[in-house]
Parts: C-alpha cells; structure tokens; sequence
C-alpha cells in the first residue's frame, strides 16, 4: 500500500512506480522502477500589485508573475470591491 502524497508534497517533482503481482499463495518481486515527471499544477498566489498611475476614471496597476509551476499562465483575474457596494467587480487581464 503506498501512503497518499501530502498536500505540501503536492505536485511531486517525479513520481516512481514499481508494480508487483500478489496471488494467494505467492507474491512476484517488483518490476524495474518507472519513473515519469507529472503535469503541471497549479500557479502560485500572485503578490499583491501595486499601483503605478492613477487617473480620474483609471488605474494602473502592475504586478510580479507568480511561479508558473509547468504551463503558461494565460491571464490573471483581479477583483475590485467597493465599499459602498455589496457585489465586487472582476476584471480578466489577458
């Protein structure tokens, strides 16, 4: 029985398996290990932007890319509340 992988172990950087066969009576040895690299998690939470330029009716923010962890980060999703509201506005930045 191989232990479930922890969540801070998770994504593994390589993952290695050796199968084995059990019968009733007799149990194989192991294969040669395979091993293989996993695809890719998740991106890391972003550091809050900071703001560069504000306008009358605009604002510019910028901000340092998360750790991609494996695939190209395609956009980022930021959201705005106003206190004075009780929904947020999200805005996608592609």
């Amino acid at each position: 029985m191989v232990p479930p992988l922890s969540p801070s172990s998770f994504p593994p950087s390589s993952l290695s398996l050796s199968p084995s066969s059990l019968s009733p009576f007799l149990h194989s040895p192991f294969s040669d290990p395979l091993e293989f690299l996993p695809g890719a998690g998740p991106p890391s939470v972003p550091q809050p932007p900071t703001m560069t330029q504000l306008g009358v009716r605009s604002i510019a923010l910028a901000w340092t890319p998360p750790q991609s962890n494996g695939a190209d980060i395609v956009s980022y999703t930021l959201e705005m509340e106003d206190p004075n509201s009780v929904s947020a506005v999200q805005i996608v930045v592609v």
